[in-house]
């Protein structure tokens, strides 16, 4: 029998077989025995996994999350650490300190994509961008 082993990180890829988590190459698949069926990870989302490999130990099977504590705050990217911080609390409409990290890392990404395809853009430009999307995505 396989032993089942956990695996954690920021899904970077998703797809409706498996996800790929950030700094890995491997595809982590949904398993298709699991009961009930699993739910779907999405990109950018923070995730503990038990999963199994194969017989020929050349993929891995998700079989379940592993739930985390809720004290228990997932790692920050070093993009993230970088940016300046901002004291987010729920009182401030509503929205939780992980929740506001996640919306700043995925305007960051989302600026760095647009830079790939603006020749001669620099950091402090991608910042701005970051902020202006930010911006949007909290309504501001």
């Amino acid at each position: 029998m396989a032993q089942s082993e956990t695996i954690s990180g920021t899904v970077a890829t998703s797809n409706p077989q498996g996800i790929q988590l950030q700094g890995r190459n491997e595809w982590f698949n949904y398993s298709l025995k699991a009961d009930p069926p699993l739910r779907r990870a999405t990109v950018g989302e923070y995730v503990q996994l038990s999963v199994t490999r194969d017989a020929r130990g050349t993929a891995y099977w998700i079989n379940g999350y592993v739930e985390q504590p809720q004290t228990t705050a997932p790692p920050v990217s070093s993009a993230a650490a970088a940016a300046p911080a901002t004291q987010a609390s729920t009182t401030n409409g509503g929205i939780s300190d992980r929740d506001r990290l996640m919306a700043r890392m995925s305007a960051l990404k989302s600026a760095t994509a647009l830079a790939t395809q603006v020749p001669g853009i620099t950091a402090g430009d991608v910042v701005q961008v970051a902020d202006r999307f930010l911006a949007w995505l909290m309504d501001r």
